[in-house]
């Protein structure tokens, strides 16, 4: 299973609440905390992989803009871990390949398939250069990621809200396990990881709740995969998804 933040880095001057700087400022010494003391002497792998807008249960992909990949979401925990079941496709154009991809998930049980059909046809397609880090956790072969994200394209809406400045770099922090209970250990056993998850839920809970739609935008993280990512950037991810994302992480 995999347990997925999204934390959002807003860009030099485009924040202009004091109070908003402060929690900004306060992530910010959190993640580099958290990277220094736990990724700094690992290798960096750097990708740029091409999402297609799907729906919040689909996510598609071409990895370095190649080879097609499909995630279909099983399960979701209680606290937010998710469970993936994933297949990879040939490196032709998505327009060749939406009717296996269909096949695939009609086969997975997927419901919505019109839908996730319709979507695909739109081909919208947003680029996420990744700069990433894995390391092993200490329980039960655990696996850590750390990634800084460059997004070409994004539109942000929160729930209740229209569009706000867009954000265009995130911090990607995710634990990986075999279920819910050992990414739930691998969270209470390290202190670094810990402090850093302990000031985004603070800064949600009351950023949540400010009633200045610019000032929520800029501070709120989301807890979900890529595919919730991704609808998220491009205005697509349903107020119920949202909702529900920030609830999760404030637990």
């Amino acid at each position: 299973m995999e347990w997925r933040v999204f934390v959002p880095l807003p860009a030099e001057g485009s924040v202009s609440d004091p109070l908003c700087q402060e929690w900004m400022q306060r992530l910010q010494a959190a993640m580099l905390d958290l990277e220094k003391g736990m990724f700094a002497s690992s290798d960096v792998e750097s990708r740029d992989d091409d999402y297609i807008v799907v729906t919040r249960h689909v996510g598609l992909k071409f990895r370095h803009g190649k080879k097609l990949e499909i995630k279909f979401l099983k399960h979701i925990a209680r606290n937010g871990a998710e469970r993936w079941a994933k297949r990879k496709f040939k490196k032709s154009p998505l327009d060749e390949q939406i009717s296996t991809v269909v096949e695939h998930l009609r086969e997975q049980g997927y419901s919505n398939i019109d839908a996730a059909r319709e979507q695909m046809e739109k081909e919208h397609t947003v680029t996420v250069s990744k700069s990433r880090v894995n390391i092993l956790g200490t329980v039960n072969q655990n696996e850590l990621e750390f990634a800084r994200i460059n997004v070409a394209f994004a539109q942000n809406v929160l729930p209740s809200e229209a569009a706000a400045p867009t954000i265009r770099s995130w911090v990607s922090v995710a634990v990986e396990g075999a279920d819910d209970g050992d990414i739930q250990r691998e969270v209470h056993e390290n202190p670094v990881l810990r402090r850093f998850l302990g000031v985004v839920a603070e800064i949600n809970n009351i950023s949540a709740q400010h009633v200045d739609a610019q000032v929520r935008t800029n501070a709120c993280s989301i807890l979900g995969g890529y595919p919730l990512f991704v609808q998220y950037i491009t205005g697509q991810a349903t107020a119920a998804d949202l909702e529900e994302s920030l609830l999760l992480i404030q637990q």
